[in-house]
Formats: structure tokens, sequence, C-alpha cells
């Protein structure tokens, strides 16, 4: 997860286990990385910061949970859209001048007339385009001074998902992939780019020669994304790859709590219960590792939010049974108790820092005459750790902390706070009027609940699905084989240098470091 792994170096004879710095085999969008938000707008979060345009009429965004996303539809009708207009931003314009990769996740709602998700072609130009080149065909187009050049996929359905990529490569050709696999490839020279105006690239549309909207798109985009470079056929099928769904993590039923760019936060579980933040609202970035917004809380308990789930009688319901608790955090300073993610006045339950013993985690819940507790003690300060805590009632509580089951302890019924106290904080715990007390330092990526008691399969799942963060970055996991053999077997993990020369067995593939 972190550069730093839970698991220091230690060498034994014959035994060698430490940690490995992983990488995200697929690359980044470096270009441009359009993320929609929940009240409609959208940000780039490549990097670049390039500032997106939302229409007067902001589309209608909504959480994807098949692709755990927040994705933007589109009716159609050209009042809705996004664009970027990068007539000034000379280092745009020489970038799609040369080698450069376009993606676009979309599901098409109509076949019927010419459309464009994402594009910028106004006799030049490039972008993805339905029912121009073929009727019923998905195109990826690119203008050659003279004419488009085009690869088409005349496969495609109303109703279906379909994950884009076009890559351009001048004096060479231009190839287009669908899902994963390549459609075709077609000869190309040099781009002409729209001038004037009309330098606008479009999501949920194109642009005209005045720089408005036309050929408007219905159906829904995921995602729409820029690389500064020509991806390889390995790279398509990484991107792809990383964004297909993840059938087989449970869904966050109980609480799922996304932090917006503005600063707020929002329940995307289903249940859409109100998350409210502090009047100082906390500091909300896109973290590029786990590729979701996070928010940073600065441990002086100004900044917070909490659902008060003192009148959700389902709530309590599904916490005083089996149930599970989940959070992603990087813990900025172990010297004082503090709680990340927790719901405790003497009863309730939670996550908490230091308050067990100094420099631990723990996930503790009360069971009508003492905290029930677990807890790792091989915290440090700077580290991401992801955190879950199972409840089986009269049974036992489990703790895992990166995936692997910590310990467990025997529990029989929970014992919830009372009145005012009824309110579960994150970046804090709550205090006996119901304000926030022990005021947690450091980023929470993730902060959700489940109405089951999670498997031990199933914390695992949910623990890979968050650190590849959509990207194909998988858990990082001890190493471990005999040093004299030269093999080492690494499980659900992608490595980058430097590594020990010998034989890895990476997800029981054979991988050679001279």
């Amino acid at each position: 997860m972190n550069a730093k792994n839970r698991y220091p170096l230690l060498t034994t004879l014959g035994l060698v286990l430490f940690s490995v710095n992983i990488c995200a085999q697929t690359p980044k969008a470096d270009l441009l990385d359009i993320r929609f938000n929940a009240d409609g707008t959208a940000s780039d979060v490549s990097g670049q910061k390039r500032m997106i345009v939302s229409s007067q009429t902001l589309p209608s965004v909504t959480f994807n949970d098949t692709y755990n996303l927040h994705a933007a539809t589109f009716t159609g009708t050209g009042n809705d859209y996004y664009y970027f207009d990068y007539s000034a931003d000379q280092k745009f314009i020489d970038e799609v001048s040369g080698d450069f990769t376009m993606e676009c996740l979309l599901r098409i709602d109509n076949l019927s007339r010419a459309q464009d998700p994402f594009c910028s072609t106004e006799s030049s130009g490039f972008g993805f385009d339905i029912g121009w080149f073929a009727s019923n065909g998905l195109s990826f187009a690119i203008h050659n001074g003279s004419s488009y050049v085009s690869v088409t996929d005349t496969s495609v359905e109303e109703g279906n998902y379909y994950h884009t990529v076009g890559v351009v490569r001048p004096n060479d050709a231009i190839s287009f992939y669908v899902d994963g696999e390549l459609i075709g490839s077609a000869s190309f020279s040099t781009v002409k780019l729209p001038s004037g105006s009309s330098q606008r690239l479009y999501v949920g549309s194109d642009v005209n020669q005045s720089g408005n909207p036309e050929y408007a798109f219905e159906g829904e985009i995921v995602v729409a994304r820029m690389y500064s470079k020509a991806l390889t056929d390995e790279e398509v099928k990484s991107v792809y790859d990383a964004l297909s769904p993840k059938q087989d993590a449970p869904k966050a039923d109980i609480l799922d709590i996304r932090f917006n760019t503005d600063g707020t936060a929002t329940d995307v579980s289903g249940k859409n219960r109100p998350i409210v933040s502090s009047q100082t609202l906390p500091s909300v970035a896109f973290n590029d590792t786990y590729k979701l917004n996070a928010v940073t809380f600065t441990g002086t308990g100004n900044d917070y939010y909490y659902f008060d789930y003192s009148a959700d009688q389902e709530f309590m319901d599904e916490v005083s049974g089996d149930f599970s608790m989940e959070c992603l955090m990087r813990i900025d300073n172990l010297s004082k108790e503090q709680a990340p993610f927790c719901t405790t006045e003497r009863s309730g339950f939670g996550f908490d820092i230091s308050w067990v013993s100094h420099n631990d985690l723990s996930f503790l819940i009360h069971n009508g005459g003492s905290y029930v507790s677990v807890t790792d003690k091989s915290m440090e300060e700077g580290n991401y750790y992801h955190a879950v805590g199972v409840v089986r009632p009269n049974d036992a509580v489990s703790f895992y902390v990166n995936g692997e089951l910590i310990g467990t302890a025997p529990f029989s019924t929970v014992r919830l706070p009372y009145g005012s106290s009824r309110r579960l904080y994150v970046g804090c715990d709550v205090g006996g009027s119901g304000y926030p007390e022990f005021a947690f330092k450091g980023e929470i990526v993730v902060a959700r609940m489940y109405s089951k008691p999670l498997t031990d399969k199933q914390v695992k799942e949910v623990y890979e699905v968050v650190v590849s963060g959509n990207t194909g970055m998988f858990a990082v996991e001890n190493v471990e084989g005999d040093a004299d053999k030269g093999i080492y077997t690494l499980t659900g993990v992608k490595v980058s240098e430097p590594l020990a020369r010998g034989i890895y067995i990476v997800n029981g593939k054979k991988v050679f470091k001279k």
C-alpha cells in the first residue's frame, strides 16, 4: 500500500521476508482524467488540474455500483455536457499533436442517430463517435488534414457498457480497442486540430464551429481520460481489466461514505443516509494511489463528518446484529488517543488509536459491561492501513488489518449509545452531548459498513479491491522463499524494481529477475 509495508525487513538463514514497492502496471492518465462529482460538476484529477466547465443544466451524476465510480448520464438534448477549453493550453495542444491515447467507458442508450460521447472534432480533431462512420457503429476517429481516419466496431448494442480506447501514433497508425480487444488499425500521418473557438474537448457531445455543443450523446459515461503516450496492447488490456467489475467483493449496504471535492460527504450505499459536515469543511483531495477522493483531518476537532442515527431504527437494528465496519486510513499521529471512524460513548463501536495501548490501532465494541477489543500494536505514523472489524453477536468480534486477521475476542450483545450520542463520526468520536471528541489526525480514504459479518475470504477480497484503486495494483504481502535457491513467492501483487535476483512466482506464474 504505502512505500512502507507493515512488515519490516527481516532476513534469516534460508528464509527471506521483505517488503516490496508496488507499482501500478496500469498506466496513469496524465493528460486528462475527468471525474464526475456528486453535485453534477466534474474535475480533472490527472495532476494537470485542467478546468472542466459544466453546462448550466448540470448532468445527472450518480454512483455506479458496478464500476465503483460516480458516473454522468446525458439526455441527448444538448443541454447537459462538460468541456475543456484547450485554446490557451499549448502543452495540451503539443501533447495531442504527438503520441497519445484516449479512453472512455460508456453505456450507449441510443444508436439511431449520430452522437459523440467524448470528442473534439470540427472538420478536424479527434474523438469517439457513434453512428457517423457506420450505422450503429462506435468509432475512434482523427483528422489528418484532408479527411478523417477512423476504425469502427459495428457490433455494439443499446443498453450495454463499452470500454473504448483510441491510440494515436503519428506517422504510423491509429488503433481502436473495445473491451480490451483490438478492433483494428489504420494508417495515419499527422493530426489537424480544431482552431479558434472550436478548441474544446466535450464530454457528452461534440463541438461545433462556434464552440457550442452538437451531436449530443444519450447514455452514461463512467470514465473519460487521456494519456500522453501511445498505450501498448498489454497496457490497454490492463486498463480494461482494472475497470472490470469486481463481482466477488461484498457491497457496503449499510453505509458507504464518499468524500466530495467541495469538502462535503455522501452515502452511496443505496440507503442515502444523510452525512453532516462540520462548519469548517474538511480538506478533500484525490488520492492517486487508491483512485478515490480522500479526506484529511487536522486533529483539531474542527473538521469532521457524522451520521445521526437517533431516528434511524433500521440502522440500529442492523448494528445490533451481525455487521462489519471498514476504514482505510493514513495515521499521522500516534502520540494521543484518537478515533478515525467511531461511535463510542461508554457504549457503541468503532476504530480507535492509542486507547488500548500506545501506538496501537483497535476495533472495539461495548457489550453492556465493558469494551471488547482486538488490537494491532505494529502501527507506524505516515502509513496507510486497511482496517475491518467484524461483529457476530453471541459469538465473537474479529479485527483485520491489511487483509490479515489480527485476532478475535468473545462477544455477546452490543450496547448502543443513547440520546444525542447516537452519532457515527468520521474524523473523531462522539461525546456525551453529541459533540466531537478524540479528533483524528490523518487521512481517510474509505469509511463503510456491511450488514453481515465478512468472512476471511471476503475481507481479503475487499482489501484487494480497495488497494487496487481500480488500476490493477494489488495488495502487498510478504515475499517468502528459499534464499539459497533464489525462489520467492508473491500472492496477489504486481511489483517493480528493485528486486533481488531469482525466480519470482507472481500470482502463480514464474517471473525471472536476472
